[in-house]
């Protein structure tokens, strides 16, 4: 019976844990603005930031992102993108979760047409590198993708 109790104190703690977001969505946009502004030839940077306010959250984000190459946060970043790109911009994007972060960019390049976006260069701010996956849609939607560590 003790070991049981132990075992499901155990568990709760684990799961607490990681419920904890390491920003606040205002605190995760001002440290990608200060990433691009430290980043030398972006031009004219936008901030797009992948919040989620727990580590639960960002689990049945990131669910949703693999069930669906356009989920909701994965069409809106892919919609940012050509956005920036149509207006000579380039965008910074990241947050605290980074397979979060790998999935919904990846798949953002990957809503792309056949004519790719050009000449744009994304900012991924995350814990890990680009997985070969994400650097291989961006690829082929022609667009430079620039790695900065966001621990």
């Amino acid at each position: 019976m003790r070991v049981r109790i132990a075992a499901a104190l155990a568990l709760l703690a684990v799961l607490s844990a990681g419920c904890v977001t390491t920003y606040r969505e205002d605190e995760l946009e001002d440290r990608l603005e200060r990433l691009a502004a430290a980043t030398k030839g972006l031009h004219k940077p936008r901030v797009f930031p992948l919040y989620a306010e727990t580590r639960m959250t960002a689990l049945v984000l990131l669910a949703d992102a693999r069930a669906s190459r356009d989920s909701g946060l994965s069409a809106s970043l892919a919609r940012s993108l050509a956005a920036a790109h149509q207006r000579h911009r380039d965008l910074v994007t990241g947050g605290s979760f980074p397979d979060l972060t790998d999935q919904v960019v990846r798949n953002a390049l990957e809503l792309q047409g056949e004519e790719g976006l050009p000449g744009l260069q994304l900012l991924v701010a995350s814990a890990e590198a680009p997985s070969a996956e994400l650097l291989g849609a961006a690829r082929r939607a022609r667009v430079r993708v620039i790695h900065r560590d966001f621990r």
